[in-house]
């Protein structure tokens, strides 16, 4: 909720929303937005909001003692005095309330939108450098927060809610931000929290099996992430699909969007397409292909996986009309991205990298592309988080023992299931599994004794990677979050390891 600095009436707020007033609470005064009813304060609007676990509806009583000017709901209340506001779905009507709010903070930004199981943070950095290498103001919202200015801002969701979000373009449009780079995930795209925003560029990275314990199936989830698309701003001066066209759900999107597209993979008859890579432990080399030549990307990102981000990110660029030379800097200039495939420097000769993967498909590329540059001994640490989608669990246990040369499975986040229980879903994926036989693989559910174990067993040259948690500073055990740090863990057993002589 934010306290407006000019007078704003109801009516303004409802401005072109197609929305029944009454007429004696047109003229009133607004002074906040909120969906929480504890936060209300005199002259606030109450947006009822029905939840997974609560519905605002409940909480409309309270929400008016502490002096909300006005309800929206869609149920009758003929208790709760005259000032209701009844709509169709409260959900979908929030995001254009709080882009009213804010006065439409987006007005004169470029937003890419990207959206996709995997790649979309890595994406979104690449596209981020490069914008800035042009000499934009850039902006990035995404799992790891929302930064500009190279401040960096936590956030819960990937997407955030639509009243956090105005807020932050508003604050960004202070700032003077004219290019924001968004990742949009599946849930945010069928909760509506960004029906309010018109993307200038939207970018379809991949789809594979995850959140399948929120959308029902596989196609639910497809249909989720092509609500991006049809969010594009209308008319346009340029392309504004970019798709990953090696990928079968690309193919069904590019079938779905008449005009506008930039496709992009591995075969040349792709408009984005390698002439020729390299793929080294030391990064990736490559010429790439675009409808305006050709650039040579030299880029510190390890694996195929990365080269299919670069691709994605270069189509952006080059539909923005940015030269390639810029192009080829922005990309040289991306290090590293916090928790993929992220480099844990030591003398000890050991490489160790801490990785986000936590889906069959992701873990499934770390470790292949893992072993394409390298033929070292390969230790997979992971787990699999609670209370989300099951049945990924004995798929990822395959992966990793197909794949890696010894894998501890461990604990993740497992809120309010039994770690043990989830371990042992993963291992009947493992028991199932014929073509391997004697599958190396070793159970300590205690995350931070699980890395310690893989450390102390490597040897100058191993490779082990650390997956699941990536960036995340934390680890959810029952319904507490305490901090927890894969990357920090690794970094104190080092030094423990160290300070030992080994």
């Amino acid at each position: 909720m934010r306290q407006r600095e000019n007078d704003l009436r109801i009516e303004d707020l409802f401005k072109d929303l197609q929305v029944q007033l009454p007429s004696h609470i047109k003229a009133l005064i607004v002074t906040g937005l909120t969906t929480n009813s504890k936060e209300v304060r005199p002259g606030d609007i109450f947006v009822a909001i029905k939840g997974s676990q609560r519905d605002g509806h409940d909480y409309i009583q309270e929400a008016t003692s502490l002096g909300a000017v006005a309800i929206v709901c869609n149920k009758d209340f003929p208790n709760e005095g005259k000032n209701l506001i009844k709509v169709e779905d409260t959900s979908k009507i929030l995001p254009h309330l709080a882009k009213n709010l804010y006065q439409n903070p987006l007005k004169g930004m470029t937003v890419i939108g990207i959206t996709g199981t995997n790649g979309k943070t890595t994406t979104s950095f690449l596209i981020e450098s490069i914008l800035k290498t042009n000499g934009f103001k850039v902006a990035l919202i995404g799992t790891l927060g929302f930064r500009h200015d190279g401040v960096m801002k936590y956030t819960d969701l990937t997407t955030p809610d639509p009243l956090t979000l105005m807020k932050i373009f508003d604050e960004l449009r202070k700032k003077g931000i004219t290019h924001v780079v968004m990742e949009v995930s599946s849930h945010s795209l069928a909760q509506r929290r960004v029906d309010a925003i018109r993307f200038d560029i939207a970018i379809f990275t991949n789809l594979s099996r995850d959140h399948l314990d929120y959308h029902k199936d596989m196609e639910e989830y497809f249909l989720s992430k092509r609500r991006l698309f049809e969010l594009l701003r209308t008319p346009s001066p340029h392309k504004q699909a970019i798709i990953n066209l090696d990928d079968p759900w690309g193919k069904r999107l590019l079938d779905m969007i008449p005009t506008g597209i930039v496709g992009y993979g591995i075969d040349p008859s792709k408009d984005i397409y390698p002439i020729s890579y390299e793929l080294k432990q030391s990064g990736i080399k490559s010429r790439i292909m675009t409808p305006v030549g050709e650039i040579s990307c030299k880029s510190k990102l390890i694996g195929l996986h990365n080269l299919y981000n670069i691709m994605a990110a270069t189509g952006c660029a080059y539909t923005l009309g940015i030269t390639k030379e810029i192009i080829e800097k922005g990309i040289a200039k991306v290090q590293s991205v916090p928790g993929r495939l992220e480099p844990v420097s030591n003398d000890l000769g050991i490489h160790i990298f801490v990785d986000y993967a936590h889906t069959p498909d992701a873990l499934e590329k770390v470790l292949s592309n893992i072993k394409t540059i390298t033929s070292s001994r390969i230790t997979l640490v992971f787990g699999c988080g609670g209370d989300r989608d099951r049945g990924k669990r004995p798929l990822m246990g395959k992966v990793g023992v197909q794949l890696a040369d010894w894998v501890i499975i461990t604990s993740d986040n497992p809120r309010t299931e039994d770690p043990i229980s989830i371990v042992q879903e993963i291992e009947q994926g493992i028991k199932d599994l014929e073509a391997v036989k004697n599958p190396n693989y070793t159970v300590e559910i205690d995350r931070r004794r699980a890395i310690e174990l893989a450390l102390r067993n490597a040897k100058p040259g191993d490779v082990i990677i650390i997956a699941g948690k990536g960036h995340e500073d934390y680890q959810i055990i029952g319904n507490e979050k305490i901090h927890f740090s894969d990357k920090e863990v690794v970094i104190e057993v080092l030094d423990s390891l160290r300070k030992e002589g080994k």
